[in-house]
């Protein structure tokens, strides 16, 4: 449907007066993955892939890791994803919940915002064709802690809080998720095991778990997450077995001390066997160097061929084996970049056939932003290992091999968003920027125009601020092939009093400092007119070509001056003269760029938009979306989408930026919505359109819904409305 349909002149002239191997076919057509004996299977045929841990990865998209902005979580986990399909990795494990009690807590007491953020990585996981492998319960004292009970509540008690709280929990997300293409299999936990046979911390008896206990735990735990989804495969998520594990469990540590006698090849492999009963259907370990590897054998340092009894445990159990960890601590990958045991592990892994391995742990930003964890892998930092990860993937198909270039991707880490710095000090601006072969520079842009460059890791750049006011930072990264990529906007405050003849130029609706050509901008600053819509004031552009535009004056006050760029403006760095009707000049700086896009707000966050619900008979009605009171109190009318009428509702929005786009995408809470037209909206000059159908799965959800119009890649700011 196009903009005549949906036109409302009335709206907008009103708005801008304010501005191969046999297996069951599962039930579930998305649970692509299946088990067959000792095989993993992708829609029927044999599927092996080498993946990484991305611990981090649930935290970033819940927006909830340490000392990192909401917004900026989610960048760096988007980025991962994008580095993960550029360097040929298969697949991520993460924690779905993180790590400690609050973040459970955030499952128990936000449960729909916490599924849909669930669903936003699930999201950017399918646009990049990167497979997951959620875990569960990456550490089981965050529920115990939750419930203020003991761990031996939550093994032995089918009846205690914590218990109940991992039921529901695993209910609400496994259901939540279960239609989603991108999970291979679920897995249980994290090393829970460990925990075996050994005095308890507190010293209660109750709290000893004894292998069996644990083993009727996992078989509990596996059947609730089996009557959530029948189909996909469950693994345990086990760590690789102590040395001494099946000797402990015939003489408990509490029994006269324990026995920490070595295991036999035969007592090693009977305890895996033990340890994943049915229902649990893929065998899990992790293998380290050093420790590990040299179990039974006596290997060199990178040799990782002990596999090789992991993988006879799970053939005598019939089933797959998952290496869910794998990584070298002597030397750990922030010291060999080349991972040489990892490297080892790939081709161990290829030789033995084992179907899924996952090395620890992909661009691990544990306490901070700018703080690589000494297991962290990273692009730029090990792309000889990173190599070899594709290369084993591409071998066994689990990835297609590249045909074409890829643009490089990048997000500022720091500063963070509305951050304040001292006049005349020099900032440090931090960077990840990586590419599917190499980054060439990555040049800090400030107010749009180039500061500093940096061609070396960890692409950190130097800017001195002279001028008090607001300031936007942008990085821009450039591949080898000459392909960049622009970072979201980081915009801060510089303090102190803005010059008398300074100006400041953003996008109207964004508050952005670029613009593109043909969009509505704002200039701000001090005496820029005599009064409101005082007549005679002009704004002049000249673009990076050096020619001198005339723009046109579509609101005039002391303090700000609206106008439209001009339609021929040149993309580079432009300066903006604002001359006042008493004849007083004021210049500023501004980046014109083909798409800027911005969506315009009528308030409170509410998007200048309105509904046209389209009924099954063919006819229409127009209707608000928001209502101003008597006060003039702003507030959203929930939309209710009248899916069991068989209605369509779609949402006609008012921006500025975007008419140049050639792809217009708009997500609901992360759900895609369906664009019908997205363009120039026709009457008035500089004003856009975009005409978007809302997801029905949004009905009754009795929510606020974040709107995210992309134009090119290029992030609106977001905007709101309510659902019914």
């Amino acid at each position: 449907m196009g903009r005549n349909s949906f036109g409302s002149l009335a709206l907008a002239g009103a708005f801008l007066a304010g501005m191969g191997v046999a297996a069951a076919t599962p039930n579930n057509p998305n649970a692509h993955f299946t088990v067959s004996g000792t095989q993993i299977l992708k829609d029927g045929q044999p599927f092996r892939a080498v993946g990484c841990d991305h611990f981090m990865l649930g935290y970033q998209f819940h927006g909830n890791p340490p000392n990192t902005p909401v917004d900026l979580a989610r960048d760096m986990g988007t980025k991962a994803l994008q580095d993960a399909k550029d360097k040929g990795i298969a697949f991520f494990r993460f924690s779905v919940f993180g790590y400690g009690s609050v973040d459970f807590q955030r499952w128990r007491d936000q449960r729909p915002q916490f599924l849909a953020e669930l669903d936003m990585l699930c999201d950017a996981a399918h646009a990049q064709g990167i497979y997951l492998v959620p875990s569960l319960l990456w550490n089981y004292q965050a529920i115990c802690d939750l419930a203020g009970e003991s761990q031996g509540s939550l093994f032995k008690d089918p009846n205690s809080v914590s218990w109940g709280y991992l039921r529901d929990y695993t209910a609400s997300v496994v259901n939540h998720l279960k239609n989603r293409d991108e999970i291979i299999m679920w897995e249980l936990a994290n090393e829970l095991a460990y925990i075996c046979d050994a005095n308890p911390q507190s010293g209660n008896a109750y709290d000893r778990i004894a292998t069996s206990d644990m083993i009727a735990f996992m078989t509990r735990f596996a059947y609730e997450v089996k009557n959530a989804d029948p189909d996909r495969p469950v693994t345990s998520g086990y760590g690789m077995p102590t040395s001494y594990a099946q000797h402990l469990r015939n003489k408990p540590q509490w029994n006269g001390g324990g026995s920490f006698g070595k295991d036999s090849v035969s007592q090693f492999q009977q305890y895996i066997r033990d340890m994943h009963p049915y229902p649990i259907d893929v065998v899990s370990v992790h293998f380290y160097n050093p420790g590990d590897n040299t179990r039974f054998q006596n290997v060199g340092p990178d040799d990782a061929s002990t596999l090789s009894y992991a993988k006879q445990a799970a053939d005598l159990a019939g089933k797959p084996l998952f290496v869910g960890e794998f990584g070298d601590t002597q030397p750990n990958t922030t010291v060999d970049p080349t991972g040489p045991f990892e490297q080892s592990v790939i081709a161990s892994c290829g030789r033995l056939g084992i179907p899924l391995a996952a090395a620890w742990d992909f661009e691990f930003y544990q306490f901070d932003t700018t703080t690589r964890n000494t297991f962290s892998i990273d692009p730029g930092y090990n792309d000889q290992l990173l190599a070899a990860f594709r290369s084993a993937n591409e071998a066994s198909g689990a990835v297609a091999p590249r045909t074409t270039a890829t643009p490089p991707h990048v997000v500022i880490t720091g500063p963070f968003e509305g951050q304040d710095f001292p006049v005349n000090q020099a900032l440090t601006v931090t960077t990840q920027a990586s590419d599917g072969d190499s980054v060439a520079n990555v040049q800090l842009l400030v107010d749009g125009v180039s500061v500093a460059t940096a061609t070396d890791l960890p692409y950190s750049l130097t800017w001195t601020p002279a001028d008090p006011g607001a300031h936007t930072l942008v990085a821009l990264v450039t591949n080898a092939g000459g392909l960049a990529t622009r970072s979201e906007p980081v915009h801060i405050i510089i303090d102190g009093t803005p010059a008398a003849t300074s100006l400041a130029v953003l996008g109207a609706a964004t508050g952005w400092s670029q613009v593109a050509p043909d969009s509505f901008a704002s200039a701000y600053g001090q005496n820029l007119a005599s009064a409101a819509n005082a007549p005679g004031v002009t704004v002049s552009l000249t673009d990076s070509s050096g020619a001198t535009l005339a723009a046109t004056v579509v609101y005039t006050s002391p303090s700000q001056i609206n106008f439209v760029v001009p339609a021929g403006a040149a993309a580079g760095p432009a300066t903006v003269t604002v001359t006042s009707d008493q004849g007083s000049q004021k210049t500023g700086l501004v980046e014109v760029v083909p798409v800027a896009p911005g969506v315009f707000q009528v308030g409170n966050g509410i998007a200048a938009a309105w509904l046209v619900r389209v009924h099954t008979d063919g006819t229409t009605d127009n209707e608000p979306i928001y209502n101003v009171d008597a006060s003039g109190n702003l507030t959203a009318v929930p939309v209710n989408l009248g899916v069991a009428n068989g209605d369509q509702c779609f949402l006609c929005v008012l921006g500025t930026g975007l008419r140049a786009a050639r792809t217009t995408e708009v997500t609901f809470n992360e759900v895609a919505g369906v664009v019908t037209f997205s363009g120039a909206q026709g009457v008035t000059d500089a004003l856009d359109q975009v005409n978007v159908l809302i997801p029905a799965s949004l009905d009754g959800t009795g929510a606020t819904v974040n709107v995210q119009v992309v134009a090119d890649g290029l992030r609106a700011n977001v905007v709101q409305i309510a659902i019914q």
